[in-house]
């Protein structure tokens, strides 16, 4: 049998509408870096892509697995209704490899729920297999508030995209001749930070309103774009920023060979930087919300805050880098990932290292600052608690 994927489209499939985008915001990718968690899926499990339901029973019969495509789904509005409407007729195991916070997300927030239809998936999931697969320590503990006990931080696919436990990039960052930046348009508050006249690549369907004239038609995103930049002090120089060196794909492939073929990038878009990273290009993630801290905190990406890029030269920022730590990080998540992938029975094409050197990442191994600024004192007990069940899991593997 077979393992499929359904959620996220692998392609970037905006439907330059921005209501119609509204009633289906997940199975429109709208961003680039949600076509790339769906490749991921489909690269290391060797699954394929679904969104045609209308057989149920013949997609009973190919596949026993259905992994969901999901990314910030952590989230109390975004609704999967559609998927956990199939997920519940397939009657099949169900695996969570990549769910993370939403954006805009900061630490210390207390009432954190989420949508009830995340939450059918989740109990489907919980039933179904071992572990729960998030990002990071501060979904994890989204979802202990939410009543999920096995709950795994395991990053995110695409960071595994290389299949090997050693990732391909040198310690320290050579001189740069082709930067790149992953643009956000948190970069426009302060066009400082829009680095030396370097060209600007967009991600998602906000910048194809504000990059193309694609989507004249699309009216209330324009408007909603377009308001955005009028609220900043210097919006117009930004506007022309974007105007004289955006850079908007055509698709998922000119987007990631366009990153590919850069020699350093940075910015704020998390897989935009992951991109590089699994190509070998250097890249420095600008972090600006608990979404993004938790990957840098769980893997050691190379980052900058907000607070301090505009601070920076391009000069001193590639030469801040290094990725030795990151490299020792990865390895260990990556073995990591190989525990959470045996212990859910699943296939995949990732080359395990040796069973003895399985470390399972617990949430209290990371830093938890959003634990740290709650209340909620039992969430760790409940860590220590669950130390004991991940040290016999070990055992077993060995």
């Amino acid at each position: 049998m077979k393992a499929m994927t359904i959620g996220i489209s692998p392609e970037y499939n905006y439907p330059g509408a921005y209501d119609k985008w509204r009633q289906d915001n997940t199975y429109f990718a709208s961003n680039f870096g949600g076509s790339l968690i769906t490749r991921a899926i489909m690269r290391e499990f060797d699954a394929d892509y679904v969104d045609d339901f209308s057989d149920m029973a013949a997609l009973k019969n190919r596949y026993d697995t259905c992994i969901m495509a999901f990314a910030t789904h952590a989230h109390a509005t975004r609704s999967v209704q559609r998927y956990a409407d199939i997920v519940e007729k397939l009657q099949m195991k169900v695996i969570v490899v990549s769910l993370g916070l939403s954006d805009y997300v900061q630490p210390g927030e207390e009432n954190y729920p989420l949508h009830t239809s995340v939450c059918r998936i989740l109990d489907i999931a919980a039933e179904s297999s071992t572990w729960i697969g998030v990002r990071g320590p501060y979904t994890a503990s989204v979802l202990h508030r939410n009543g999920y006990k096995d709950v795994l931080p395991i990053g995110c696919p695409t960071i595994y995209w290389n299949l090997g436990r050693d990732f391909p990039i040198a310690d320290k960052v050579g001189p740069v001749h082709k930067p790149l930046v992953v643009y956000h348009k948190t970069l426009a508050v302060d066009p400082a930070a829009l680095l030396q006249g370097m060209p600007l690549l967009g991600q998602d369907f906000q910048d194809q309103a504000i990059f193309t004239d694609d989507l004249g038609e699309d009216t209330r995103l324009l408007e909603m774009e377009r308001k955005f930049y009028d609220t900043l002090e210097d919006g117009k120089s930004a506007l022309a920023a974007v105007r004289d060196r955006g850079i908007f794909p055509a698709g998922f492939d000119d987007w990631f060979n366009t990153i590919g073929g850069h020699d350093f990038v940075f910015g704020p878009r998390l897989h935009g930087c992951i991109a590089a990273l699994i190509q070998g290009v250097p890249a420095v993630l600008a972090y600006r919300d608990l979404r993004t801290r938790e990957m840098i905190e769980v893997f050691n990406f190379p980052s900058v805050t907000y607070d301090t890029l505009a601070s920076h030269t391009l000069t001193s920022l590639a030469s801040s880098v290094n990725f030795a730590r990151f490299r020792k990080t990865y390895a260990e998540r990556y073995d990591n990932y190989c525990a959470f992938i045996s212990e859910n029975g699943l296939d995949s094409r990732l080359i395990p290292a040796s069973k003895h050197s399985y470390r399972y990442l617990t949430a209290d191994q990371c830093t938890f600052n959003f634990l740290a600024q709650s209340s909620r004192q039992p969430l760790r007990e409940q860590a220590r608690s669950r130390r004991s069940k991940l040290r016999r899991l070990i055992h077993r593997l060995r």
